[in-house]
């Protein structure tokens, strides 16, 4: 994956500036009215952060259901509060709605962190 040249871009308030998005259409994941924020890792709409496409939300969670059948050992104690506190400061932690999630992959973040099977898909609490 290319590094995006506007990396030091940050969304304010969940929503990207009109300069910043204009900085994104030069980045080379545009597609349509849709633009891939490569260093963020979300689609930015009409000026909003979404969720990755329900597909991908779908596959990463399918993914996440087969490792978790594999290893069904949750974290415990102060193992699951380090992992939880470090996804919480993330700039990809989104906490609207019934639960939280993360803005990269789409997953549940209360799931995600408990199960010792995942790992985050920025890299930033990866255990193994």
């Amino acid at each position: 994956m290319n590094k995006c040249p506007y990396f030091n871009l940050q969304p304010t308030a969940e929503k990207f500036t009109v300069e910043q998005i204009e900085l994104c259409k030069k980045c080379l994941w545009i597609s349509g009215k849709k633009i891939w924020c490569c260093h963020w890792g979300v689609w930015v709409r009409e000026n909003k952060i979404v969720m990755p496409p329900i597909g991908t939300q779908a596959k990463n969670f399918t993914k996440a259901v087969g490792k978790r059948i594999k290893n069904r050992k949750n974290r415990t104690g102060k193992e699951l509060e380090r992992v939880r506190e470090i996804c919480k400061s993330c700039e990809a932690y989104y906490e609207k709605g019934i639960l939280p999630r993360c803005k990269h992959c789409g997953c549940c973040t209360a799931l995600k962190t408990k199960w010792e099977s995942e790992d985050c898909p920025l890299g930033k609490w990866n255990l193994k």
